[in-house]
């Protein structure tokens, strides 16, 4: 991650030349970072400082502090636009920062946790759009794979319209960092994180790794009770919880790797990863078909070839939607099997 980005220009000058950066004008910073085998991404963390007997209110304000700023990082590539993972990296950092508050939110008081998560939404949530057209763009081989060249025509003319509103929903992130409602939430925010703890309910002063293994086997046996009920008839919406779920759990194991034995826990975060990524694509198919058809309403001159190549990637991918869920029922029945579930609770019960 580009925690300070003035380093990195430092090292591409070094690397490149002065000398060949004046006579390539052209050469724009992402090329630059390429060029250097550079790649924005945030650094993984798997340990904050975390101890055992650590108050659980302690824990979380230090983790969330850290997953905040790590945000907050990202917005000078997201702003320059030198690389799309800039606005991913922000998101996912917030998102994570929102799941650690919710995931514990009876460490924190009452309101300190309602005035975090409603923050942390609205600061996401002006980058929707722009992040669903930049995935659009970043798989425009993957889509164009799909379709019979009969579409091509057709599919061009709906990208153009994809690569014009992604310029204005840029324009409309830009002013949003840069207004003064975006710089007096990052603030508030930053005051809240950081005020001591105030040890308001009783989870706040237990241990982390005793509040971290119940929140842990909980949502293990959640998800658990959520897939024995999956079938052939399962509707959309319940699986799309049972992602949810493992999703949470993934976040609850990745905040707290440091905590616990390594070989145990990569297990279990490798036995999960493989439901996970199916259920993932599962969810991102239907993302994928919810996004093309909002493109069908939002523009009214797109023309009957357009429509055509539309309606040809909407079934490519009702197909493979289809494919991906006669996958979670084995993939399922590993995660949620005894021998699985014994090392859960060998590592976790208290």
């Amino acid at each position: 991650m580009f925690d300070n980005t003035g380093t990195h220009e430092a090292l591409i000058v070094k690397t490149l030349g002065q000398s060949a950066l004046q006579s390539h004008p052209a050469v724009g910073y992402r090329q630059q970072l390429l060029t250097l085998g550079l790649k924005p991404s945030p650094a993984a963390t798997t340990s904050y400082g975390l101890s055992e007997s650590m108050p659980a209110e302690d824990a979380v304000r230090l983790m969330a502090n850290a997953m905040f700023n790590r945000a907050i990082a990202q917005e000078r590539g997201v702003i320059t636009d030198t690389d799309t993972e800039f606005l991913h990296h922000y998101r996912v950092s917030l998102r994570k920062t929102r799941s650690l508050i919710n995931l514990m939110k009876k460490c924190l008081p009452i309101e300190a946790h309602q005035q975090l998560k409603t923050q942390l939404s609205q600061l996401a949530k002006p980058t929707n759009l722009l992040r669903d057209l930049d995935v659009f763009i970043l798989n425009r081989t993957h889509y164009q794979n799909l379709l019979p060249p009969c579409h091509t025509q057709g599919f061009n003319h709906l990208f153009d319209h994809i690569q014009s509103a992604r310029a204005s929903a840029l324009s409309t992130v830009i002013d949003f960092f840069q207004s003064d409602r975006y710089t007096t939430s990052v603030n508030e925010l930053k005051k809240l994180l950081q005020q001591p703890p105030s040890y308001q309910r009783s989870a706040a002063v237990k241990p982390i790794v005793t509040l971290s293994k119940k929140r842990l086997l909980k949502r293990y046996k959640r998800i658990c009770e959520l897939g024995v009920a999956v079938n052939n008839t399962t509707p959309d919406e319940k699986i799309h919880k049972l992602r949810i779920e493992c999703k949470k759990l993934r976040y609850l194991m990745e905040f707290f790797t440091e905590l616990f034995e390594e070989k145990p826990i990569e297990q279990l975060k490798k036995s999960l990863k493989s439901l996970q990524t199916i259920l993932g694509d599962f969810n991102d198919y239907s993302v994928q078909k919810t996004f093309l058809v909002e493109q069908l309403q939002k523009h009214d001159n797109i023309n009957s070839n357009t429509q055509a190549a539309i309606d040809c990637l909407l079934c490519a991918l009702d197909e493979k939607q289809r494919n991906e869920r006669t996958k979670i029922y084995s993939a399922f029945a590993k995660f949620g099997s005894a021998n699985t579930a014994k090392k859960f609770i060998d590592l976790f019960a208290t």
